[in-house]
């Protein structure tokens, strides 16, 4: 697998929660998958620090978003333990990046952040 290309179509794995969340009619967090996908691909293409920042402000509202809706969804069991479980795999690849792998460990960053988001959305969802 060419991992250089896997951390750019790793922004793909959002797909799935953003439409889920066109189907739940789920305005804010559809327009924030969104632009999500969006700029890290960009950032991930061009690699210029511009982008850096816009992708880390995404992200961290990504994550602000996710806890926010998990909450108004009362951390609805099973899918909160689900989308808590993903966090320690999402942070186990994230903190054990180096230069050797962080094109591959980046891209499952990637994977279990739109996981993440997806069973945040499903605990929204079973607990409205």
């Amino acid at each position: 697998m060419n991992h250089r290309k896997f951390i750019i179509w790793s922004n793909l794995f959002f797909v799935f929660p953003l439409v889920f969340s066109l189907y739940l009619e789920n305005w804010v967090s559809f327009t924030l998958i969104l632009a999500v996908m969006i700029v890290s691909s960009l950032y991930h293409l061009a690699k210029e620090k511009r982008f850096f920042y816009l992708d880390s402000s995404f992200a961290w509202l990504l994550i602000v978003s996710n806890l926010w809706i998990s909450y108004l969804g009362s951390f609805k069991l099973p899918y909160f333990l689900f989308a808590l479980a993903f966090v320690f795999c999402a942070l186990y690849f994230y903190f054990t990046q180096n230069e050797n792998n962080k094109n591959y460990n980046h891209g499952m960053w990637h994977l279990f952040s739109s996981l993440i988001t997806l069973f945040s959305i499903l605990t929204f969802w079973a607990g409205k």
